[in-house]
Parts: structure tokens; C-alpha cells; sequence
């Protein structure tokens, strides 16, 4: 007798750091994750929204193609897709836009017009928070607390899950891709979809029978001006690696610590006098966090001024000492060189140590002002090891049970948008 094929939703995230496709089943076993990220030339902080647009079409037929070998070497009796899931703008409010996921956007629509299945819209912060909040001890929560940092936002979010409406109409007879229209007039500046009667729909969704399974979110704090992850992403770029660098800062500012460590426990004599050299170094002030809100441009600003005031004093001690910059160094210089390169790694350990302080206190004060203990960590900036190991136990202390990521799911992707698909049609 042969098997069922397996039930299946397509996800797709356009975000302006990655184009990601994923394939899940109504059990919620991811059968494909793809995502690649987007090029950012050397030194550069970001794309410009057209230049990102122009990735993802690129990048979107192959993505899709590589998953399509994938299912099909895993799915050996076969697989059907039941709807397509898109993120088609920042936030779930109205307004939110973004060139950036119209791209992610036309794909799925087309995809899902030539299947016959439902097109369904969410945003891509709802896709982060159910990436994380679906595999955590907190899935059946339906009030929790999400703090969504990353590159491009910094918000702790009152989220609520909003339960699927759906019917059990026979799931041929449900209207496909084609009847989701997009809006016309003052609503196609924002992207947002409508309803066949032409009124807004506020969760992005002009399938019949069907209300998406997204979340009602509300901002209760975070940053009034930049994010966590501009200011580690300039810091970076200003260090010379590519954008964007959280994964490398990141790297870097665990094994100084580990590296401080060791020297402090007395097992090697000059590396505890290395450790305790750069740990000395206290470059940067606390960041200051009141009911729920802080401001991150002063830190990033003492980030810029410190490494630029270093690179020009590094380069005219060079210059001073007779070095051609263009060719070899002596061996005083490569030790003035590690001293450096020693001194910056402590800067970054210094900087990911502040912005885990804030992190924890911006969680306290917020759980204290909502009565919500119970906190989802999203985003490319809470997929930090240093981060998570500084932040998790502290907040534990504090009665606050946060839940972070499995397998890399904090970061952009298009798992937690085909999962809120999977909620919307079958519950």
C-alpha cells in the first residue's frame, strides 16, 4: 500500500540580510531550511533596499530549486505543499513596509496561483518570534514577552498569539493566490493586502476561510534611537570585517573572556598578565536603562571615536618608527601589532558585556511593568553564545524564565513564517 505524501508549507523571508526558504509538516519537522545571505561589499554597513531587492530575485529560483532536491531526497513518497507562507513586511501594523520583502512576496504568490493553494501573509518579526517560541517550553503560552533584537530593531514586545480561524472546507475547493489582491490606492504605498471587499485586512490575508495564525503585538520597550546590532555591526565594519559581523564580534568576545579566564585562575603567568593588561581597559559606560527604554547612540559613538582615535595613533607610530606600511614589519612592530589586535578584542568583549547588562536590565524592568515572566529571545543579535550565557542565568535569578533558540532559529529565516502558515490551516 502506498504512503500518504506529507503535508507540507513552503515559508519564504526576504529580509535585507538573507533570502530564506523553508519546508515544513503539520508536525512541525523542518524537512528544508535554506538561506543565503546577502553580498555587502567590503566596508560597507548594509544594501541599499534596491540592491538587496536585486539579490533576492536572483537568489529566489535557486533557493527554491536547491530545496525541491532536497524534499525530494527526503520525502521518498512524495510531499504536497498546502499553502505558501510569505513575510511581506517588517512589523504586523499598519504601515509597515519594506521594498525589500516584495520580492519574497510576488515568488510565493506565483508559486502558490500555479498550485492552487492558499497564499497566506505574515510579517517578519511574527516569523522570528514563532521560529524560537514554537520549539520552546513556552509553545502553549499564549501571552509572553519577545524581545526581537537584531541588526535593524531593538523592541520587547507584549505578543499574543492569535488562535487560526479556519473552516473544514474541503481543501480543493479553497481559493488560491489569485484571490489575494493587493491593495490599490493609499494602501499600495504600504504593500498591504485587502479583503475582497476591498477593506484592509490586518493581518495581510484575502484567502476566504482563513484568519492568519500570527500574534497581536504591542511595544513595551527597547531603543528610542539605533539597535544592538547596528552598533556591533559599525563596530565591525570599523574593525575591518565584513558586514555584517555579530557572528565574528561574537567569537571574538568569547574567547577573550574565556582567554581572561584562564590568565585569572594563574595557569599561565604572561598570559595573566596579557588578560589582566586588556582587562583593565575600561573604555566604555554603562548603558543606561529607564522603565523599559534605552538609548544605544552613545555607545556606539564611544565605539567609533575609540577605534578611530587607535587606528590613527597606530598608524603614525608606524610612520614615526620608519615602517613602510606597504611592505614587512619588524618584530617590535607585530608586537605592538598583537597588542593591539589584544586590545580590541577586549574593547569587544568590554562592548557585548555592556550590551548584556542592558539586555538583562531592559528584560527585568520590563517583565516588572507587564507581570509577563515568560520572555522569547528573537532575532540575529539574541543568537549570541556570549550573549545567552551572560543574560540567561541572570535573568533565572531574577524569576524570569527566557527561552532562546534551537539550531540557529534566532537568526533570519523562513522556518518561523512556514510554521504561523501550519497554524493557520491546520490549527
Amino acid at each position: 500500500m502506498k504512503k500518504a505524501r506529507v503535508k507540507c508549507v513552503l515559508g519564504i523571508d526576504t529580509s535585507n540580510y538573507k533570502t530564506s526558504v523553508a519546508l515544513v509538516d503539520r508536525d512541525k519537522n523542518i524537512i528544508c531550511d535554506m538561506r543565503r545571505l546577502l553580498k555587502v561589499k567590503q566596508g560597507e554597513r548594509g544594501l541599499r533596499q534596491s540592491d538587496a531587492l536585486f539579490q533576492h530575485i536572483k537568489n529566489m529560483p535557486e533557493l527554491i530549486e536547491e530545496m525541491k532536491r532536497e524534499a525530494d531526497r527526503l520525502c521518498a513518497d512524495g510531499y504536497e505543499i498546502e499553502t505558501v507562507a510569505c513575510s511581506s513586511r517588517p512589523r504586523p501594523v499598519k504601515g509597515s513596509y519594506m521594498p525589500v520583502f516584495l520580492a519574497g512576496e510576488s515568488c510565493g504568490r506565483s508559486i502558490a496561483s500555479v498550485l492552487n493553494v492558499p497564499c497566506l501573509f505574515f510579517s517578519h518579526q511574527e516569523g522570528h518570534i514563532e521560529a524560537v517560541k514554537a520549539f520552546s517550553e513556552m509553545k502553549d503560552e499564549e501571552h509572553v514577552l519577545a524581545c526581537h533584537f537584531s541588526g535593524g530593531t531593538c523592541e520587547v514586545l507584549s505578543a499574543r498569539s492569535i488562535v487560526a480561524d479556519h473552516d473544514d472546507t474541503d481543501r480543493e475547493t479553497l481559493p488560491g493566490a489569485a484571490n489575494c489582491e493587493i491593495a490599490s490606492g493609499n494602501n499600495a504605498a504600504h504593500g498591504d493586502a485587502v479583503s475582497p471587499d476591498g477593506t484592509d485586512s490586518e493581518y495581510l490575508n484575502g484567502n476566504a476561510g482563513y484568519k492568519n495564525a500570527g500574534y497581536e503585538i504591542e511595544i513595551v520597550g527597547g531603543s528610542k534611537d539605533i539597535s544592538f546590532g547596528q552598533v556591533i555591526d559599525r563596530a565591525g565594519v570599523e574593525l575591518g570585517m565584513s558586514f555584517p559581523a555579530g557572528e565574528e564580534m561574537d567569537r571574538i568576545a568569547i574567547r577573550y573572556a574565556g582567554e581572561e579566564s584562564i590568565g585569572s585562575k594563574g595557569t599561565d603567568s604572561s598570559s595573566q598578565d596579557t588578560a589582566k593588561a586588556a582587562g583593565s581597559l575600561r573604555n566604555l559606560t554603562p548603558i543606561r536603562v529607564r522603565d523599559g527604554w534605552l538609548n544605544l547612540s552613545g555607545i556606539d559613538t564611544q565605539m567609533k571615536r575609540i577605534l578611530q582615535s587607535d587606528s590613527e595613533h597606530m598608524q603614525g607610530n608606524l610612520i614615526n618608527d620608519g615602517i613602510d606600511l606597504g611592505t614587512g614589519i619588524d618584530t617590535d612592530t607585530e608586537k605592538a601589532s598583537n597588542a593591539k589586535r589584544n586590545e580590541n578584542d577586549a574593547l569587544i568583549a568590554e562592548l557585548f558585556e555592556k550590551i548584556s547588562d542592558a539586555v538583562i536590565e531592559l528584560i527585568v524592568q520590563c517583565c516588572g511593568k507587564t507581570g509577563i515572566r515568560h520572555v522569547i529571545m528573537a532575532g540575529g543579535v539574541s543568537s549570541s553564545v556570549f550573549i545567552r550565557n551572560a543574560v540567561g542565568e541572570e535573568l533565572k535569578r531574577n524569576g524570569i524564565n527566557a527561552e532562546f533558540d534551537c539550531g540557529g532559529l534566532s537568526q533570519d529565516n523562513a522556518v518561523g513564517t512556514a510554521l504561523l502558515g501550519g497554524r493557520s490551516i491546520w490549527g
